[in-house]
């Protein structure tokens, strides 16, 4: 297994959006889907007459793309879980104390919280609200929301008859910026990348999102191999298993869900189940017959480079959710680093269900 880090640096104005309305075309996510970051390098190879190894790929995949998190100074922006709130009059983002010391994040009860109703300065009454999902990173001591920088362009259609601009034919695009940088992981259980023509060290060019016969969506990606990665990983995890006392909790860095049949037809539900991953830990439940905390859900879909045709939408949780379990035997940090690696569930190659061991101790 290598793994692969990938720096994005956005060069020109880059959209990702689900259902436009109308004609304007609007950046819908935060991160940059592993969904899409899969579609942009495989396109690539796909263009240069490669086809036979994309298809390979497409059958028998070998890579795992993970979400791509904004970064800024040096910090990457995570995920804000579902008791983290934000000061509507003074701005201030803070977390009660129920989720301030691991032991009472681990004998957390929804039935018996009571989310804060004034923020941490002492000030504002009823002025607190939760900001679950949302991109923070820290600085110094203080948490900070990431605000994405966007540009917003507008163009007109062009008839091609005529050579000169088309009647009512006026488009918006609210982009992310040049100049924005993420930063991923790509997992490969093979050589799958170097028989590709991706190589370490290497910068790249891709095109992301839409709009890009328009110009818009060019990246520049620099790949680096992460040794050691699963080593540093797994310390940090039973840094933080050792303070639970038999207990773990998981955070959603992609939208999570499970599929299943019911009444003859396929379903998705915001759940996970360990047991398949092979790691003996059941729910723990925290309100009612609920083991999880979401912070909203989502639906998530792609495009087909095989057949050209857009792919089954799916009902997912959103980034930020939290998912509490327990057991009675001592968990192996290194297994778990690797399933953080290569996924939860259902098409984590491509991005999806893709979740992290809570908090992060380092």
């Amino acid at each position: 297994m290598k793994i692969y880090e990938t720096m994005i640096e956005v060069k020109t104005p880059l959209v990702h959006s689900g259902p436009k309305t109308g004609n304007l075309l609007v950046h819908s996510r935060q991160e940059i889907p592993g969904l899409t970051l899969r579609g942009a390098f495989l396109a690539k190879p796909w263009r240069e007459g490669k086809k036979d190894l994309v298809k390979r790929e497409l059958k028998d995949p070998k890579l795992f793309f993970h979400p791509a998190y904004p970064v800024v100074n040096d910090e990457t922006a995570k995920p804000a879980h579902p008791f983290m709130y934000e000061c509507k009059v003074c701005g201030e983002i803070f977390v009660p104390k129920s989720f301030e010391e691991p032991k009472r994040i681990a004998s957390f009860n929804f039935e018996t919280y009571n989310p804060p109703y004034i923020c941490r300065k002492g000030k504002h009454i009823f002025s607190t609200k939760s900001i679950g999902g949302a991109l923070v990173f820290m600085e110094g001591n203080s948490y900070i929301k990431h605000e994405t920088t966007y540009s917003k362009t507008e163009a007109i259609g062009i008839n091609r008859v005529v050579k000169g601009a088309e009647i009512k034919m006026l488009y918006g695009y609210v982009a992310v910026s040049p100049g924005s940088i993420f930063k991923g992981l790509i997992i490969d259980l093979s050589n799958r990348m170097e028989e590709l023509g991706f190589l370490d060290e290497e910068i790249i060019d891709l095109f992301i999102g839409g709009a890009i016969s328009r110009g818009y969506g060019h990246v520049e990606v620099k790949i680096s191999e992460k040794k050691g990665y699963i080593k540093r990983e797994s310390d940090r995890i039973k840094k933080t298993l050792e303070l639970f006392d038999g207990k773990i909790i998981l955070i959603a860095i992609s939208p999570v869900f499970s599929l299943s049949f019911l009444n003859e037809k396929l379903t998705s539900t915001p759940t996970i189940d360990l047991g398949r991953m092979g790691i003996k830990a059941e729910p723990l439940l925290i309100y009612k017959d609920l083991n999880y905390v979401l912070t909203e859900t989502t639906r998530v879909s792609g495009f087909s480079l095989l057949s050209n045709l857009p792919k089954v939408s799916i009902e997912a949780a959103e980034i930020g959710s939290l998912y509490f379990f327990k057991t009675e035997n001592d968990l192996n940090p290194t297994k778990i680093a690797e399933r953080e690696l290569l996924g939860f569930g259902s098409f984590s190659n491509v991005g999806l269900n893709i979740l992290e061991v809570f908090p992060f101790v380092q």
